[in-house]
Parts: structure tokens; sequence; C-alpha cells
């Protein structure tokens, strides 16, 4: 590429004299070269014809050369590998015209050149690349200059490396080529260069989360970046100009697609490099709009987790909500995560389309898996479940879609004196029943989950409604809003039907309804609150569903209805008692030494004896390992401890999860300084039970689903950036974002 520089302005040049130079690439050129070429043509200076070469080369081979006169002077500038003849001048009234062979052979290689209706060339021939002409025009005027000067800047940005394309003044005939330098004029080009384009990017990964996480739009994202930068500009802590700055839509928009995608990938090769060996995957349906919000679809957010990381691997779309559309998704984000080999177990929602023997989610992804994976199913769901069975004992479930109880407690809201409630304790009937010991119990474990940090807001309101409900107030409380009452929100049967008891006198019940209401609460408070907020716990859960259904037993004193009903419904989800899991209370501080040493006894006996449970069987008739106890004889969990449930097969557990068990031959007084034991013990704490996960990321998608793009890919990269961010900032508090 020559240097471009000016001429010194004290020439003795005339105007005649003054000379054009425009480069044309007989090859490659985008549509804004032929606009010239077609603005010059209507100056008169060149013409083009179709199915030619675009400029002029030899008279002698016949390539006819259009002027505006005759007394024109051509100046052909041949400029190509091989070529070292100096420039030739003829005239078009000479008779004695040379021929450039090289010249020659290249026109008559470029005659099939072709020029589309849409103005842009098409190469229909074999042609040099890098090969072009440098027309000298005479007698241009400074318009046509101008014009020139202007096309070659705003053309520099169309330049591939491998052309060397040209457009420029100059004046007067000392015109060097061999010095690689042109001389221009310094009047030559435009009056006013053009607005130069910003050339500082101010979007960076963090900003591009950060606006993706606030649900910042490309437009939005303009208007917020242009006025923190001026401000920080009239303080003097920007040192450069907005307009030096990359500020626009579609630049924005382009930089957080591209940025979106590179830390996607960045979160992906990250988890893999971890190289996990036990993980548990996690899934929940949920049927969403799609991203055109034309029709519904079924989304599938699928996470795994292990140890202390939980990692959303995608939402893919599902053809239905089949348990073989579920397994397939899964199957399939597993693989492409590289996660397929170290899967461990499973956990989700208790539905049939997840935990049907044979066409259920579970069981069709061991098969696609090859392996028998270990059952984990969501401890919140089967808690749901038996409020949901105990509230429509006593409110009959209705084909509507809400709850009408629910519906006109919410539209009275507004006109209810929060000020003007009455606690359990003031219902005579309950006075009787709620006795003191009761009350203290309760205080002490609502109090002790205040303090810590809850996952989300409905779980404080219940611990709160609850301390209410039995006359103690807890500090700064208020009674919130009632949110949604349809049936699918199951708890918030429980906050409903509390905030309605502690309102009854302020609302026209029907005849017994605060009845039915008495006993709702009663048996929220004193049973299923305590059994819900520990259902978290791994280490405590096949424990605690062994008391649970004791204390269940012991409610048929005070409610034998609602009692034997959580009974029924209970007994078919007593999945931690299987003898793989319930080997887990070997871990739990609260039992005792001589029930650690009978659970220890029985994981070395060879067969199991008096535990009756349910395999699950493939496809093929092939035994699995046995998923949960299903034993209908109540008495077995009335009048056994938790070993009772433990058998030889308890052993799989700590073979499956690659653990050590040489704690399992010493006391268990000396457990805690022994490092088997110290390793199982933090895994079994990280083993997660719940499905929240799962909800969390259902939430996520019905945040951002619709609000940012129409791209599949877009969305995913979207809901990885914001999970990572949430993950790295969890408040808006300065010192954890700095």
């Amino acid at each position: 590429m020559a240097e471009i520089r000016s001429h010194p302005k004290d020439h003795s040049l005339t105007h005649e004299e003054n000379r054009a130079i425009i480069c044309l690439m007989c090859l490659q050129k985008r549509k804004k070269m032929y606009t010239v070429c077609d603005k010059l043509k209507e100056t008169h200076t060149i013409q083009l014809s179709n199915n030619v070469l675009p400029s002029a080369l030899c008279c002698n081979c016949k390539i006819k050369v259009h002027c505006a006169s005759k007394e024109n002077k051509i100046l052909l500038l041949p400029n190509y590998e091989g070529f070292t003849g100096e420039m030739i001048k003829t005239r078009s009234n000479d008779n004695s015209k040379p021929c450039l062979c090289k010249l020659c052979e290249l026109a008559r290689s470029t005659s099939s050149w072709n020029f589309g209706t849409n103005s842009r060339p098409r190469k229909e021939a074999g042609i040099l690349k890098e090969t072009h002409l440098q027309i000298l025009f005479c007698h241009t005027t400074q318009r046509q200059r101008t014009q020139l000067l202007y096309y070659y800047y705003s053309c520099e940005k169309y330049r591939e490396s491998n052309e060397n394309v040209e457009l420029m003044l100059s004046q007067g005939s000392s015109l060097s080529t061999s010095s690689g330098e042109i001389f221009i004029p310094y009047n030559a080009g435009p009056s006013q260069s053009n607005k130069s384009r910003g050339s500082y990017n101010i979007f960076s990964e963090r900003v591009v989360a950060t606006f993706d996480r606030c649900k910042i739009s490309d437009r939005d994202a303009v208007f917020l970046s242009i006025a923190i930068c001026q401000s920080l500009i009239d303080i003097n802590l920007l040192n450069v100009s907005i307009d030096s700055l990359i500020i626009n839509r579609s630049s924005i928009r382009r930089y957080r697609q591209s940025l979106r995608e590179s830390k996607s990938n960045e979160i992906k090769k990250h988890f893999q490099d971890l190289k996990l060996s036990s993980i548990v995957v996690h899934w929940d349906g949920k049927l969403l709009p799609n991203l055109l919000n034309t029709q519904t679809v079924h989304r599938l957010p699928v996470i795994i987790t292990s140890e202390d990381k939980e990692i959303l691997l995608g939402v893919p779309v599902t053809d239905d909500g089949t348990g073989l559309a579920q397994a397939n998704r899964v199957y399939e984000t597993l693989l492409d995560w590289g996660f397929d080999t170290c899967v461990k177990a499973i956990c989700c929602d208790t539905t049939p389309s997840n935990l049907a023997i044979r066409n259920g989610a579970a069981a069709l992804l061991e098969r696609f898996l090859d392996k028998d994976l270990l059952y984990l199913p969501c401890r919140h769901h089967i808690f749901e479940i038996v409020l949901r069975y105990v509230f429509e004992a006593v409110f009959p479930n209705t084909s509507g879609p809400n709850v009408p109880l629910f519906v006109s407690f919410q539209k009275k809201w507004n006109t209810l004196d929060q000020l003007n409630y009455k606690t359990g304790v003031n219902d005579p009937k309950l006075k009787i029943i709620l006795t003191d010991d009761k009350i203290n119990s309760i205080r002490t474990f609502a109090t002790e989950f205040l303090t810590m940090k809850l996952p989300r807001n409905d779980y404080k309101e219940f611990l709160e409604l609850t301390l209410v409900f039995i006359g103690i107030i807890p500090k700064n409380f208020c009674f919130r809003k009632p949110g949604a009452c349809h049936h699918a929100r199951w708890m918030a049967k429980a906050i409903y039907v509390l905030k309605i008891y502690l309102f009854r006198e302020q609302l026209s019940l029907k005849k017994g309804e605060e009845g039915k209401l008495r006993e709702i609460c009663f048996f929220i408070t004193t049973v299923y609150m305590k059994a819900w907020f520990l259902s978290t716990n791994g280490i405590k859960a096949p424990y605690h569903d062994l008391q649970f259904m004791k204390e269940l037993n012991n409610f048929k004193v005070i409610n034998s209805h609602l009692a034997t009903v959580a009974i029924n419904k209970f007994m078919n989800h007593l999945w931690y008692l299987s003898p793989e899991l319930s080997v887990i209370a070997i871990f739990y501080q609260d039992i005792s030494i001589e029930t650690k040493l009978k659970i220890v006894s029985r994981t070395k006996q060879e067969q199991q004896s008096s535990v009756d449970t349910i395999s699950e069987e493939d496809y093929t008739g092939e035994k699995c390992s046995v998923k949960r106890y299903q034993n209908k004889n109540i008495n077995d969990l009335l009048y056994n401890d938790i070993d009772f449930f433990v058998t030889a097969e308890s052993i799989k557990f700590f073979e499956r999860f690659e653990l050590r068990t040489e704690f399992l031959q010493i006391h268990p007084s000396k457990w805690a300084e022994d490092e088997s034991y110290i390793i199982a013990s933090k895994f079994v704490k990280t083993l997660s039970v719940v499905n929240d996960c799962a909800e969390r990321g259902v939430k996520l998608v019905q945040d951002f689903s619709r609000y940012y793009t129409k791209d599949k890919k877009q969305l995913q990269y979207v809901l990885q950036l914001v999970k990572d961010h949430r993950e790295r900032f969890p408040d808006s508090l300065k010192k954890t974002n700095m």
C-alpha cells in the first residue's frame, strides 16, 4: 500500500495539469466502488460498458478507451506482479500505440466479467486477485477530486488484506510510483472530516452479566451507559469524551451476545475440568410460554449438585411432559456436558411421570445410562402432598383452579384491620390442648429457624405466623398481602389457613368453617411445621421420617381423621427408609451409640431379614436396587427404631459413592476422630434431598425466557450468566460487589 502524504503547496503546476487517481480493483470490488464508477460516468471522465473490463488497457488489442474527448490524456499505470515497464503515455489520436502483452493477456482473462442486476459483480472466470490499474484522468475538477478522496476514506474499512486499493488526488507529472509515495495537495479532500466512531469498549463480561441480571435491554443500556459515563466525565473521573466510547444499540447487542457465549463456554469448561465423580441430577418440568409467546411449551431445567456445587446445565424444551420426553432431554444434556458417566443419584418430584416403575423418567434414564441410580425424591414435595391431602380432607377439592375460601379472603384483605386479630391461645377449644410444653417447643424451634438464612420469604412468613398463632409476636412482624391461592401452591395453603384463622372474627365464615380451620391450624403448628423445616437435612431424613410417622399416630388422640389421612398418604412415600438410604442415619448425632452399634451389626449380615421392601425391575426383568420401603404393617414403623430398616444391602450406599468404611470397624465413640468417618459424614451432609434448585431454575426461566432474545442459544447463555452472577454477588451490598 502506497504511503499517502501531502505535496508541498508552493508548486507551479497549472490547473490543467491537475490529476486525479482512482484505483479500480478489476476483480473484487463491492457495490460502493461501482457506484463511484457511475459517478465518474456521469461526469464524462470515463464510461463503463457491460461485459468488458471496466478500464482502459491497450488500443492495439482493441480494448477501447472511452474518453470524453480526444484530447484527454490517458496514463496507464500497470501495477501487477511481473511488470517492470515504466509508465506509458498515450494519446487517443496517436497511431503508434504500444501493445502491453501482459496487460492484454489479463484483459482477455477478464472478458467474461459480468455485472448483475443488483450492481454486484460476479466472478465467472479465473482472474488474478491482486492486479489493479491506476488510471490517471486529466482535467478533473476540484469537486470531482473531493468526491474521489471522500470515497477513498469511506471505503478504507472494506479493503481486504490482499488488496491494494487506493483512491487519492494528485497534482503534477512528478508522480512517483517506484518510491511507494503518492502526493496529494493540501486542499484536496473534504473541508471537514466525518465524525469518528467510538473506539473504547466499556462493556466487560461483568457489565454484560449485570445488565442481564437487572433485565436491562440494549436500548436501555445505551441510556444508562451514556448517563453514567457523562457523570464520571463531569466529575473528572473519566478523561475521555462520550464520542470516543462505543455506545450504540447494535454494538452493545453484538458485545452482549459474544460475551454471553464466551462466558457460558468458560463456565462449562470450568466445571468440566473439576472432574466431578459423584453427582446428583435434578430436573423439574414446567409448562411455560415459548420465546415468541405464541404457544406454551414444556421447559425442563436440568441441574446437577455435587458436594457444595450447584450447576445449571440447561433448560431444554421437551416435546411433552411424559417420562420418555423428560428422560431424553436429561440424557442429552448430561452427554453434552460430559457428566453422563458420573451420575450416581437423581432428585425429582414424586409424580408418576418421574417415578413410575416402567415409564417414569427416572427408570428410563437408568436405561439410557445403563446403570442403577439411587433415588432421592424431593422431600419438600413429599410433605407438600401430605398437607394437600390433609387440607382436602377438611375442605374437599373444587373443580376450579383456585380455593374459594382463599379467593374470598384475598378480596377482603384491604378492608381488614390488621391490628385486630385473635391468636390460637385466645380460642377456648385450643387452649385446652395447646399446652405450655407444646407452646415452648414450637417457640424454641421457630425462633431458632428464624435466625437462619431461609431460601424463600414464604418460609419466614410461615414461621412468623406459627409464632403469632401461639401468642408470640416476632420482632418487626407485619402481615403480608396474600399471594397465589391456586391448588398448586401447597405451601400457600398453610399460610392462608393461619391468616384466615387469625382474622376469623372480621370475616363472615360459613357455619363449620371456623372449626375446620382450627383443626388444620393445630395440625400445622404442632406436627407439620417441624417436619417441613427438617426435611432438607439428608442425614436426619430417615430418622425424622420414622419420627414423623410416630407423631402422626399420636395425633390420632386429638384428631383421628386427619391423622389417618396423613399416615395413609405418607406410607406411600417412605423412600428414605429403604435399606440403602436408612443407613445414613448412622451419621446423625442424636442417635444413641447403642442404635449405631445395631446399625453396624445389621450391615454385616449376609441376608436381609425382617424388612419387607419393593424392588424395581427394568424392561428385561433384571432386579435393580431396592428403591423404597413398602410395608403396609404400620406396627413395624411404630414400634421399631431406625436400625430395623438397615440390611446388608445398605453397604451399597458407601460403594456407590466410593466412600471408605473403615470407621465401621471401630467403636462409635471414636468415629469423630476417624478420617473415613469425617469424609463420609461431610459428603452426606451435602447430599441434596430436596429439588429446590430445580424450582429455582424454573423461576429463572419464567423471569428471563421472553425478556431478552428469541434465540434459543442466547437464552441458555443468559440463564447461565445470571445464575453465575447471583452466586458471585448474592446481595447488593457495596462490599460484596467490590
